[in-house]
Order: structure tokens, then C-alpha cells, then sequence
């Protein structure tokens, strides 16, 4: 009867310890790709404001020559 207790206290902490395990590992993937997505974004974002720059010394001409 003893050994089926300690059976069972095994069979249920091997059971928890492999879902703490693959939890970590799933939240472990979620970070790596929210990590991803951030640098995807910024990378975008620097694009986006070279591209701002570009337009805001654009305009200025255009002003500049209606100007004259």
C-alpha cells in the first residue's frame, strides 16, 4: 500500500514538473517572438523616418520656390 502511495506521489510531481517545463518552453517562445516582431517593428520605424526626413526637406524646396 506504501508503494502505491509513493507511486502516485511520483507519477504526480513528474506530471506537474513536465507542465512547468513546457510552459517555460511555450512563454520562452512567445519572448522570442515578440522580441522579432519589436525588431521587425523598429527596423520599419527607421525606414519610415528616413523616409519623414526625405519629405520634410522636400517640402521645404517646394515652399522656398512658391515662395520666390
Amino acid at each position: 500500500m506504501v508503494g502505491l502511495i509513493i507511486g502516485a506521489v511520483v507519477l504526480i510531481l513528474v506530471s506537474f514538473g513536465g507542465g512547468w517545463a513546457v510552459k517555460d518552453w511555450k512563454d520562452g517562445a512567445e519572448v522570442a517572438l515578440a522580441v522579432a516582431a519589436k525588431e521587425k517593428v523598429e527596423s520599419r520605424n527607421a525606414i519610415l523616418e528616413a523616409a519623414n526626413t526625405s519629405c520634410a526637406t522636400d517640402i521645404k524646396g517646394v515652399k522656398k520656390g512658391i515662395a520666390r
